[in-house]
């Protein structure tokens, strides 16, 4: 697993990895120079109308940091018509009350039983790789295994949600496959979503994005559409930012599937609930499904957040994907947290 840059490892740095308001610029991809904040502004305000544009050339933000507050979600949810409800992954309002049930209706397990089933082998079996070849990108304990990617047709992007602004992962990707379409979904590099976050993160990254042709989405993903808040243990508030579900993400893009989905994010459960109840096919719309599965995210303090999702939220998803025709070929077990690559090999993008 990779840790998070300036808290614990799969702390909120990296849960809110998906769960997106990026202030950047959405382009398909389009030349960047350096602009103020209107252009965030911009980008933000083709989401507040479902018949938006999907594509606006704006310019990378490069914002003043200094001394910045991350506002409350409740602050920044009024006045902005239309796009929803603050709410929290986990359990109960705020994601931390062991005694009410998730999403799926399902209460929690104590942590010991998390870590139990972690590493018991979280009731998987590895099977061989349909096409043959695995490629294992990122070192031991943040390894992903992709099996496929030469089969994938050029135009089949890569959606890479949790980058927290370190792009080895989509780097290689993009050296194994020269013309994939690279679009990464972070919102945590800016300090007006997550204040622990350094002056200049955002700027370098937009500076290496643009560099390698990738595409920023000023958006994150999240069961419903709405501010998705999460909150320490104790009820501080870490990160607000603006959500809303894949399909209406992949809406928005000149894209109509995705080879590559890769998501080390909060909430990833509820995610694939909410696909599942939305009849949303995965059969057809994902090739290669990288994800990175949390049944708590631990903090620097020895407390642990949304804890725990348990056996039967992972039976249930795990259970989802081999139905849609998902092969699991590789995993890497830690402790809060597994990685998991699986591949469809009756995805239509498949050559």
């Amino acid at each position: 697993m990779q840790s998070a840059a300036a808290l614990s490892r799969h702390t909120v740095a990296e849960v809110a990895l998906a769960l997106i308001l990026v202030a950047a610029w959405w382009t398909w991809p389009a030349p960047c120079s350096p602009d103020s904040n209107l252009h965030a502004k911009r980008a933000l305000e083709s989401f507040k109308n479902e018949d938006a544009p999907a594509a606006r050339p704006l310019a990378p933000l490069v914002p003043k940091l200094d001394n910045i507050v991350v506002p409350p979600c409740s602050a920044r949810a009024q006045g902005d018509n239309g796009w929803g409800t603050v709410y929290s992954t986990g359990f109960g309002p705020a994601g931390n009350d062991p005694t009410s049930p998730n999403a799926m209706r399902r209460l929690g397990v104590s942590r010991g039983e998390a870590l139990a089933f972690i590493a018991g082998g979280a009731d998987t079996i590895v099977l061989p790789c349909p096409f043959g070849e695995v490629v294992g990108v990122g070192a031991t304990g943040a390894r992903r295994f992709l099996c496929g990617l030469k089969q994938l047709s050029e135009d089949a992007p890569l959606f890479s949600f949790g980058s927290n602004g370190d792009f080895r992962f989509e780097d290689a990707v993009r050296e194994l496959a020269p013309r994939i379409p690279v679009v990464v979904f972070d919102p945590t590099l800016d300090q007006t979503v997550m204040s622990h976050r350094a002056p200049d993160e955002l700027t370098k990254a937009l500076d290496h994005a643009r560099r390698s042709g990738y595409t920023f989405v000023p958006m994150g993903i999240g069961y419903q559409k709405g501010w998705l808040s999460l909150s320490h243990q104790r009820g501080k508030e870490l990160f607000c930012g603006k959500v809303d579900t894949l399909p209406a993400l992949l809406a928005r893009t000149p894209h109509s599937t995705i080879g590559v989905l890769k998501i080390d994010a909060s909430g990833e459960f509820e995610v694939f609930a909410h696909l599942e109840a939305q009849a949303f096919d995965l059969a057809t719309k994902v090739g290669i499904l990288l994800l990175e599965v949390h049944l708590y995210h631990p903090q620097e303090d020895g407390s642990a957040a949304n804890c725990c999702y348990g056996p039967d939220d992972w039976a249930a998803m795990a259970g989802q994907l081999r139905q849609a025709g998902f092969v699991l070929v590789g995993r890497e077990l830690g402790d809060c947290c597994a990685e998991f690559s699986w591949v469809n090999p009756a995805y239509p993008g498949f050559l």
